[in-house]
């Protein structure tokens, strides 16, 4: 039996789909990834997290830790998964840890001697950009881009990315909460916790949110200007 066995549970949802994962101290447990589009986030994440609370509570593991994505990516993800994983820490009375989605990208990848630049495609030539030494400690804060032929990086450097950017380096799949629970795991042990309480995800920019038009007075107005 696991009864007293802890475990940490991981949700992510900060790109295309969203998946949970369970790790203990040493190995992935369980893991349920999806990256389709028809269905939105916040319709199966609910639904992933309690499937994997469940399997916890039949294997007899304990939820000791919670982790998710600190950002960037989309907002509406990041928000949701945000939202999620405070609820689960506060009413469970257990730690968050958030990691960085652009750290997420490093995992996996051979070593290397100098800088890894990972970027993470944000859409129309745009992208987020943060700089990672050769253990994979963060040289920078994350930023805003846009990958225009004015643009570079050092030639020492390696480039990896999510998306569809113009760059010279390997394309990866996009981190899924296997990812996110292999790099929370060292998080976990090494207790490096965020404050649940006042703690936000790392948006990079700012969020304009667009008034819609109603087109129906639109079309009122337009017929009484006639």
């Amino acid at each position: 039996m696991n009864a007293t066995k802890p475990v940490l549970l991981a949700i992510d949802t900060a790109l295309q789909g969203c998946s949970v994962a369970v790790t203990d101290s040493k190995q992935i447990l369980y893991n349920k990834v999806y990256q389709e589009t028809e269905i939105s986030n916040a319709v199966l994440i609910g639904r992933y997290t309690q499937e994997a609370i469940s399997w916890c509570q039949e294997q007899g593991y304990q939820i000791a830790a919670i982790a998710t994505t600190d950002g960037p990516g989309s907002y509406t993800g990041l928000r949701i998964g945000a939202a999620l994983a405070k609820g689960l820490a506060f009413g469970r009375s257990i730690p968050l840890i958030a990691v960085s989605t652009l750290q997420l990208l490093l995992t996996g990848l051979p070593s290397f001697a100098g800088e890894t630049i990972a970027l993470l495609d944000a859409g129309h030539g745009n992208a987020y950009q943060q700089t990672f030494d050769a253990e994979g400690a963060p040289r920078d804060k994350a930023i805003f881009v846009t990958i225009s032929s004015e643009w570079h990086a050092p030639t020492e450097s390696r480039i990896v990315y999510v998306g569809s950017l113009p760059v010279k380096g390997p394309a990866i799949a996009p981190p899924t909460a296997e990812t996110l629970a292999t790099v929370a795991r060292n998080y976990w042990q090494e207790e490096r916790y965020v404050d649940t309480a006042y703690w936000e995800p790392n948006y990079v920019k700012p969020y304009k949110a667009v008034v819609g038009q109603n087109k129906v007075l639109e079309r009122l107005k337009l017929s009484k200007q006639a």
